[in-house]
């Protein structure tokens, strides 16, 4: 059964508005972490994107997995 509540990342936002983490000194996506976590590890090549419209989720700083949805294209957001 798919989560359809918003996961609102509580932790440090970037400039973009997506949660990050930290492991050592590298940087993670809250939102990959999560889906990681969740789900398995992201296939080389593959993107993750929000599958929901803006007035459906809170957007980037979202880290519900199942709100992602693999893809091969970078861009951010799946249009509505």
């Amino acid at each position: 059964m798919e989560n359809t509540d918003s996961w609102q990342f509580a932790g440090s936002l970037d400039a973009y508005g997506y949660g990050r983490l930290y492991s050592g000194n590298k940087e993670v996506k809250a939102h990959r972490a999560f889906y990681e976590a969740y789900e398995g590890p992201i296939p080389v090549g593959m993107y993750l994107r929000h599958h929901l419209p803006p007035d459906r989720c809170i957007g980037y700083a979202c880290c519900n997995p199942d709100h992602q949805q693999l893809n091969n294209s970078p861009k951010r957001r799946i249009p509505s």
